[in-house]
């Protein structure tokens, strides 16, 4: 029989398979349609009562039937495991200003100085008495070494006129250093002209004990000019502070050694306005001791005792003064300064000090009245300060008072005054007065003619304050910002003494002086501030010639708004009067036919100064 080929196979098959299709198809119909239907989902059942667990049924004859198992207890609670590296932990909060040994810290008003502290420099501050800090150790617990300093460099121009200008000369000379008026630490001095001074401060210790060092000259430029070596301060400061154990709520401090203070400061870092101490400024070798004891929980009773020596002593009879041995005279024996301050100090945002000064300068050493061999010496009559063949003991007395108010908005208020009580005080060293030494309180103040006896009575005022602050009480001030400095001061002294010139202007008996002067200086940007300052100034109330004014103008750089260096470019133009000289000086601004006054020596009236100054 013949097969039937795979056409006619397939043929018979195709029928077969769209049959079965068909039949799948009818028999899925009623469940997709009643898929299609919309159908509310069941209630939920009623939560039913707890049973108690039945038992299984017995299957088996002859096998126990197990209990149920015993129902375990919860797993016991486990504390989570710290951290790898867990946060520190805060530190205590402070609530009260207080640290164990605040060093020179400025504005610290815990176990203040009735002085300006050793660390500040002696020289005068920038125009308008600017000058920042200049340093706040702050010594830890351990042993360690810090290093602060403090730079000022001036480059100074005196400008003049040439009297008779020959053929190739010009009529405008340049002067260095400038032959003006302006003087540091003199009463025609106004802090016009920026100096030169370099500090280095080093100290070593802890908080209990520290050893202080300064190293400071004010020429910088070379130690052998005709300045000679006594330009050089080299070892300014040498000594050791003690923190000594509180006794109840007595804090003591003692400070040991060669060093200087100076009281009755009217700025926070300088003497203000003008550089004169209106106390007195010590130094020499010897200690103080300065006991705080607390009368309430914002005011403190302050008291400091001090007992020096000149470092130097007396100078060998055989020598000669000279600049090379620094003014060294055997006429200047062996002085010794004892001083005692008390203040009041209230401790709240506004800083109110009150403080009493009592000073007083002795020697009592018989060897300047004998020569190198024993006799004794005759008058000298070059110097007119001393009788050489009867040379008393000296003493210089200063009775004295200051009084602060520093407020976060109104800035700083001071008044100084004090009396200087004289008598043959020319050789007299140790204690700066606001006239100066021995030698130049009698000079300049009370007159040779006196050997040095009589008073000085002297009392000062200065504000510092900035505009920025008080604009923007009571809010805040950010100092990176613009701002106005503003200065102010003014300072009036009277002299008495036995003179025999009775009422010639050249006699200091009843002679008034007075100066006063305003600066201002203005930062608008980060990198410039524009300043101004002018000045009058009347040395002698018998000669209305003498009186001059200075006014003066500058442009600051710095790299920021608090950076902590500076470069100044200065111009500055005095007024002479037709008198006017420096202190125990006969030169002035006088040219040839006036007065009989030949061409040199001259004052120039004019100065370009280039100041840079840092501290660190």
């Amino acid at each position: 029989m013949r097969r039937p080929g795979p056409a006619a196979v397939a043929g018979r098959v195709r029928p077969a398979i769209a049959l079965g299709l068909a039949c799948g198809a009818l028999a899925l119909l009623p469940a997709r349609a009643g898929a299609q239907l919309t159908q509310q989902p069941p209630a939920p059942p009623a939560p039913e009562a707890p049973k108690s667990p039945e038992k299984k049924p017995i299957e088996q004859i002859g096998v126990p039937q197990a209990e149920p198992p015993p129902v375990q207890p919860p797993p016991p609670e486990t504390a989570p495991l710290p951290p790898a590296n867990p946060p520190p932990p805060e530190p205590p909060r402070l609530t009260k200003d207080e640290v164990r040994d605040p060093g020179y810290l400025p504005g610290y008003r815990e176990t203040p100085s009735l002085g300006m502290s050793p660390w500040s420099p002696q020289v005068g501050g920038l125009p308008g008495g600017m000058t920042p800090s200049f340093g706040a150790p702050m010594p830890p617990n351990d042993w360690t070494f810090q290093f602060t300093g403090f730079m000022n460099i001036t480059a100074q121009f005196g400008i003049n006129n040439r009297p008779n200008p020959a053929p190739g000369q010009s009529d405008i000379v340049l002067h260095v250093p400038p032959m003006v008026i302006d003087e540091y630490q003199s009463f025609v001095g106004t802090a016009t002209m920026p100096g030169n001074w370099v500090q280095m401060n080093f100290r070593y210790g802890n908080r209990d004990v520290t050893a202080n060092l300064t190293l400071s000259t004010w020429n910088p430029s070379a130690p052998t000019t005709y300045y000679q070596l006594g330009s050089q301060g080299w070892i300014n400061n040498a000594f050791l502070t003690y923190n000594i154990p509180n006794v109840d709520k007595l804090k003591l401090r003692a400070t040991v050694g060669y060093f200087f203070n100076n009281y009755g400061n009217l700025g926070p870092y300088t003497a203000g306005m003008y550089q004169m101490p209106y106390v007195g400024a010590p130094r020499g070798v010897g200690a103080t001791v300065l006991g705080e004891y607390p009368l309430s929980l914002e005011t403190s009773l302050v008291i400091e005792d001090g007992l020096m020596g000149n470092r130097n002593g007396r100078a060998p009879s055989n020598i000669a003064a000279a600049n090379p041995n620094s003014g060294s005279d055997p006429l200047f024996g062996s002085s010794y300064i004892h001083h005692l301050h008390a203040g009041l100090i209230r401790k709240t945002d506004v800083t109110l000090r009150a403080q009493l000064h009592w000073m007083v300068n002795f020697m009592m050493d018989e060897r300047p009245q004998f020569d190198a061999m024993g006799n004794p010496m005759r008058d000298n009559m070059v110097t007119r300060g001393i009788d050489e063949s009867h040379i008393p003991d000296g003493k210089i007395s200063v009775y004295g008072i200051d009084a602060s108010m520093i407020h976060p908005t109104w800035g700083m208020l001071a008044f100084g005054a004090s009396r200087i009580d004289a008598h043959d005080s020319w050789p007299l060293r140790g204690l700066l007065t606001f006239g100066g030494e021995g030698k130049d309180l009698t000079e300049r103040w009370l007159g040779n003619d006196t050997n040095g006896t009589g008073t000085v009575d002297v009392a000062g005022i200065n504000w510092s304050a900035s505009l920025g602050r008080i604009l923007a009480a009571p809010r805040p001030f950010d100092a990176n910002g613009p701002d106005l400095l503003l200065n102010a001061g003014a300072v009036v002294a009277v002299s008495h003494t036995n003179s025999a010139c009775a009422d010639a202007a050249a006699c200091f008996d009843g002679r008034w002086r007075h100066k006063y002067g305003v600066d201002a200086l203005y930062a608008f940007s980060p990198h410039v501030s524009v300043g101004g300052r002018v000045d009058r100034v009347v040395p002698n109330s018998k000669d209305s010639n003498e009186t001059f004014h200075v006014a003066a103008g500058r442009l600051v750089f710095k790299t920021d708004w608090q950076s902590r260096e500076s470069i100044m470019l200065l111009y500055a133009k005095w007024f002479y009067g037709s008198n006017t000289h420096p202190e125990y000086s006969s030169v002035t601004q006088s040219v040839p036919g006036t007065a009989g006054m030949g061409p040199l020596p001259r004052l120039d009236d004019q100065l370009v100064a280039l100041n840079v100054n840092v501290w660190w």
